[in-house]
């Protein structure tokens, strides 16, 4: 969900910013069908890369692609480094829209460590992929970082009889823009 929002909105004109957050199982270059470079976001949150060195222009789009490169093994470490957040901070500056794809919110707490470095969230429930109760703690673990949850997107539905059981998916993100971007990740505020 947190690519097609940002190639809808760069395809609009915005200048977009699109940080792959999970650091565990990193997948938005994958998803898009590109190749990263020798670094990835772990790279830059560990000081052993720059920003310019990973960022990824897709096409011919304003739209430039922080992606990750391989799974880490202090992923909780880096997320509370404070570096994450600088940088969130200096790509709001020069986005219009900045959207951090995440790990699902309700298993893992790099989820709501990273909302709270953001101006709201989209919760994305992903039709038959999870029990009701892993939905709710996901809402609940939202809601205790004081982010503003706008909202929620049912994902992967299909026409007739709804299946037994659901499933999520999240994501966060954060920039000044013209108005409120749904039916993707994360929480857009209005310039000015």
């Amino acid at each position: 969900m947190a690519v097609n929002l940002a190639i809808s909105l760069a395809k609009k004109g915005k200048k977009v910013a699109l940080l792959d957050g999970d650091l565990r199982h990193p997948s938005v270059a994958l998803s898009m069908g590109i190749r990263t470079k020798k670094y990835g976001i772990a790279d830059v949150l560990n000081k052993k890369a720059d920003l310019k060195s990973i960022m990824l222009r897709y096409g011919e789009y304003e739209l430039d692609i922080l992606p990750g490169k391989e799974m880490v093994k202090n992923p909780t470490e880096l997320i509370g480094n404070g570096y994450l957040e600088r940088l969130l901070k200096v790509l709001r500056k020069n986005y219009d829209y900045v959207i951090v794809d995440t790990p699902p919110c309700g298993m893992l707490s790099d989820a709501s460590a990273i909302a709270r470095m953001t101006d709201g969230a989209v919760m994305v429930v992903r039709q038959d992929s999870a029990r009701i109760d892993r939905i709710l703690n996901g809402v609940e673990n939202i809601a205790d970082t004081g982010v503003n949850l706008i909202g929620y997107v049912l994902n992967g539905t299909e026409m007739g009889i709804t299946g037994y059981g659901y499933g999520y998916g999240y994501g966060y993100g954060y920039g000044y823009g013209y108005g409120y971007g749904y039916g993707h990740y994360g929480y857009y505020g209005k310039k000015g």
